[in-house]
């Protein structure tokens, strides 16, 4: 087999796994008349790329606000569920366990003074909710980061879209010709008008689109962002988020090593029994409401 063959052999399948970079584009691969379309498209993918990349950051940023904020309200909301359900429980049992309220005692005392120090507390707690409006932020916070989800998904799509556009191209350039001629001259071969004129069209819809709605909805959403991080937020959480980042990065390079080295080995009869236990349906979940 030749070196123009294997090279075929490699560039006719597409790998679903993994999405091609736009920066490693090679326009020698494409065909010299859309060599210039190709790398319109690389730009787009990689701007596409970029903001992405922008609006995730600001959306883990916002979500990390997002918990704090759930965090201080939760605090102070069940604090004051405490409070006022041990002022309940003590303005009741004053009834029971004093006889006389004049009396001068320790126990007269607390149950005396106790209300007034929990009452005040209380007020204060709820004072500082309602000053702080973590329920109000919180709100505003939720619809911008479901709006930035929405935006990162069409970004993704429209990126997707371009990827399979230029790995589609390539993969026709080098199917429509005879196997027996070079790749140089595979390339420089004329195309099918009709084909070429679909294609462009393909590129003008995407550029339209990208233009058009992409950007400025970006921005739209970009801008909503901003108004809710301020400079400290940076400092405080860029760091929590670039180590949870690295972290998932190393895992998940850990899990294609794992499944491309590991081969699985199992015996005839240990398949036999997982066969019969399929069979008897011993493998159900259990439909008990309870744990045992």
């Amino acid at each position: 087999m030749s070196d123009d063959d294997e090279e075929d052999e490699t560039l006719h399948t597409i790998d679903g796994t993994k999405t091609p970079r736009p920066d490693k584009i090679h326009l020698k691969d494409f065909h010299a008349e859309i060599q210039n379309d190709i790398s319109l498209l690389g730009n787009i993918a990689c701007i596409i790329k970029d903001k992405k990349r922008q609006l995730k950051q600001s959306k883990s940023i916002l979500e990390l606000k997002y918990n704090k904020y759930k965090k201080c309200h939760n605090f102070w909301s069940i604090s004051t569920i405490v409070l006022s359900s041990a002022l309940t429980l003590i303005e009741s049992s004053k009834l029971i366990f004093i006889d006389n309220i004049d009396d001068k005692t320790m126990v007269n005392d607390f149950f005396v003074f106790s209300p007034i120090v929990l009452g005040t507390i209380i007020t204060c707690t709820t004072s500082l909710v309602k000053f702080k409006k973590y329920q109000e932020q919180m709100e505003e916070i939720y619809i911008v980061v479901d709006r930035c989800i929405t935006m990162i998904a069409r970004l993704k799509s429209k990126k997707d879209t371009i990827n399979l556009i230029i790995e589609g191209e390539k993969i026709y350039n080098f199917n429509c010709c005879d196997k027996n001629t070079t790749i140089t001259q595979k390339i420089n071969e004329t195309v099918d008008p009709e084909k070429m004129n679909m294609f462009r069209e393909k590129v003008k819809n995407i550029c339209e689109t990208f233009h058009v709605d992409l950007i400025q909805e970006y921005s739209a959403v970009f801008i909503e962002t901003e108004k809710y991080i301020n400079y400290l937020d940076y400092h405080k959480y860029l760091k929590v988020i670039n180590a949870v980042e690295y972290r998932r990065h190393i895992l998940h390079q850990d899990r294609i090593h794992f499944y491309g080295k590991y081969d699985h080995d199992i015996d005839t009869d240990r398949m036999e029994d997982l066969k019969k236990d399929a069979l008897r349906g011993c493998n159900r979940v259990s439909k008990k409401c309870c744990c045992c």
